[in-house]
């Protein structure tokens, strides 16, 4: 499936609220509409220079190199179509799971640190993690990671999901496509994987050469 759109969800019940999510769009978000967190914890400096200039384009929005306040980043959440997040593990230490299920809409997520669309068991409990929290609060679709990969990999991938978010069109293809990108194809590219339903990205404009 490494070449094929393709969703995933952690049951059946979530095939009708991810739906609904993407139908109360109009089944597509503005890929223009969005706001990004970038190098939160200041460590990844060669991802920041990758993506700093490109990110900082009008009418994006959003932080780099330092962490967001919990309050700002939840109403980014609920106002815009897309959030990006480009860092350590799922961001989860900057929104706790019980904000993101009080919003009453949620961003299509991309989470581009290690692990990050990994859900953890605890015991007999139902798993949990980022990307289920943000499905749960309404989120159309993820886009994540399910094991460790390199910054390197990370960013080979983001930069072509956000080529093809400049031309727009499927959500799924462009993950899809996204993963040639990878000099591990089979290894950190097929970590990514979008939950969630089929969605259309509407193209930001202005794709670089």
């Amino acid at each position: 499936l490494v070449e094929q759109p393709v969703a995933r969800l952690p049951c059946a019940a979530y095939v009708d609220r991810c739906v609904a999510a993407a139908d109360a769009r109009g089944g597509s978000v503005a890929s223009s509409d969005a706001y990004y967190l970038l190098n939160p914890s200041g460590d990844l400096q060669r991802t920041q220079a990758a993506f700093e200039e490109r990110f900082a384009r009008p009418p994006w929005e959003g932080v780099v190199g330092e962490p967001p306040a919990e309050e700002a980043l939840r109403s980014a959440l609920e106002r815009k179509d897309l959030f990006v997040y480009c860092g350590h593990g799922d961001g989860s230490r900057f929104i706790s799971a019980d904000s993101l299920h009080r919003l009453p809409r949620c961003s299509v997520s991309v989470l581009m640190g290690c692990r990050s669309g990994a859900l953890k068991r605890v015991g007999g409990l139902a798993p949990s993690g980022m990307a289920l929290s943000c499905l749960n609060a309404r989120s159309p679709a993820v886009v994540a990671n399910l094991w460790d990969v390199t910054d390197g990999e990370s960013d080979r991938f983001c930069r072509a999901l956000m080529d093809s978010f400049e031309r727009g069109g499927c959500l799924l293809t462009a993950v899809a496509s996204a993963r040639r990108a990878c000099r591990l194809r089979y290894l950190t590219g097929a970590a990514a994987v979008c939950y969630g339903a089929p969605i259309t990205v509407e193209p930001r404009g202005g794709a670089e050469a």
